[in-house]
C-alpha cells in the first residue's frame, strides 16, 4: 500500500516573508508549519508554509489583507508513494 498525502503550500522568495506569513496564519487559527519547498516548485528561498487544503481560502485572504510580499505562489501538493505532483492554485 502506497503512502499518500495532500496539502497546500505558499512559497515565498524570502525566509522572512515565509516566517511572517506563517505567524499571520497562526494568528487566524490556521494550522500551518514550515517545510522545505518541493523541488517541483524549484524557485524561492527553499522554505514554504504548509497548510491543509481546506485552509486555502483563509490563506489567500490573509495574503491579500495582510500586505505580505515576495509571494511566488500557492500550490496543491499530492504525494503518492515516492511520486510528488505540484499544481499551482489560481490566485
Amino acid at each position: 500500500m502506497n503512502y499518500s498525502e495532500n496539502f497546500a503550500i505558499a512559497s515565498f522568495r524570502s525566509r522572512s516573508a515565509v516566517q511572517k506569513f506563517a505567524a499571520a496564519l497562526r494568528r487566524r487559527n490556521v494550522a500551518c508549519r514550515l517545510i522545505s519547498t518541493p523541488r517541483e516548485v524549484a524557485i524561492g528561498c527553499g522554505l514554504s508554509v504548509r497548510f491543509e487544503p481546506n485552509a486555502v481560502a483563509a490563506a489567500m485572504q490573509e495574503y491579500r489583507a495582510g500586505g505580505h510580499g515576495a509571494l511566488i505562489g500557492f500550490y496543491r501538493v499530492t504525494r503518492v508513494g515516492s511520486k510528488t505532483t505540484v499544481a499551482p492554485i489560481a490566485f
